[in-house]
């Protein structure tokens, strides 16, 4: 629902004309933030921007300085696509993909202007990158494709990284996460998640790809690392797990956790031809008076 404008005039005083007659003015206070874009919800006393695909989020109005100027600090999530899970070979396991990366905000400055918006995808299976999401400057990484039992087993780097692909007498190695390294604004307080895909194992099967929570464990079917929780919808919601490795078996699909994929929620893909599920970008703040 998105809101009306809400507006508040003071009266001051001018002067028309040479002859000194008086006449009464209105002058406009800003005093909370005007803006559209994305999905708009309300959750108690703040407004609420969902973005699932790219597009802009427009601030027409915002109080940059004075006692209003609170009102205008946002709270913000970005979440990168998660990576692709890696195909299986005979016995041999793929593994998990890493998730997207994470960042998490608040008390950041919204100014009136226009920001884009972008949201990653899920990489495709077998085995893909996730693309990145990005907002306000920054960017949340897309998560890193798994490795592959056929090969390359070694899982890539990522916001998360992936999980390394199975191999007998060989620990392909899990992809790095590398969100953490990732440069980040002065203005408001940012923080960066994301964590490594565990190795493959040297009994067949796939490591588990990282996620913001923790990172993947080693195969032979390595749990993907955990997700994040964050409450800017207004729940709880986990983001950003990691894709499950394959276990050692005859069908080579027995993915440690199941299917993970949730639509924007940056989780990796895991072992059975799964993609990695797309990114989100959300943004908070105070919703102006009426």
């Amino acid at each position: 629902m998105q809101n009306q404008f809400h507006r508040k005039e003071q009266p001051y005083l001018g002067i028309l004309g040479g002859g000194g007659s008086h006449a009464l003015f209105r002058k406009k206070i800003i005093d909370g933030v005007q803006a559209t874009g994305g999905t708009m919800t309300t959750d108690g006393s703040d407004t609420i921007h969902t973005f699932t695909s790219t597009e802009d989020f427009i601030v027409t109005e915002a109080p940059e300085s004075g006692p209003l100027a609170p009102k205008a600090l946002a709270t913000i999530l970005i979440v990168g696509g998660g990576g692709g899970g890696g195909a299986y070979q005979g016995f041999e396991g793929g593994g998990g993909g890493g998730a997207g990366g994470m960042v998490e905000a608040s008390s950041y400055p919204l100014t009136a202007q226009t920001y884009p918006i972008v949201v990653g995808s899920g990489g495709a299976f077998n085995s893909v990158n996730g693309t990145d999401s990005s907002a306000f400057g920054v960017t949340a990484l897309g998560g890193g494709r798994a490795g592959i039992a056929p090969g390359p087993r070694s899982a890539a780097p990522g916001g998360s990284g992936g999980g390394g692909g199975g191999q007998n007498f060989a620990t392909p190695s899990g992809g790095t996460g590398t969100q953490p390294s990732q440069p980040l604004p002065p203005e408001g307080t940012w923080n960066n998640y994301g964590n490594n895909g565990g190795n493959g194992a040297n009994t067949s099967g796939g490591g588990g790809g990282g996620g913001a929570g923790g990172a993947g464990n080693p195969g032979n079917g390595g749990a993907g690392g955990p997700g994040r929780s964050n409450s800017i919808t207004g729940s709880p919601v986990t983001y950003a797990r990691g894709g499950g490795g394959g276990y050692r078996s005859e069908s080579g699909c027995n993915p440690n956790g199941g299917n993970i994929y949730s639509v924007n929620s940056g989780n990796g893909g895991n072992v059975c031809s799964e993609v990695g599920s797309p990114g989100i970008v959300v943004i908070r703040y105070q919703t102006p008076p009426e």
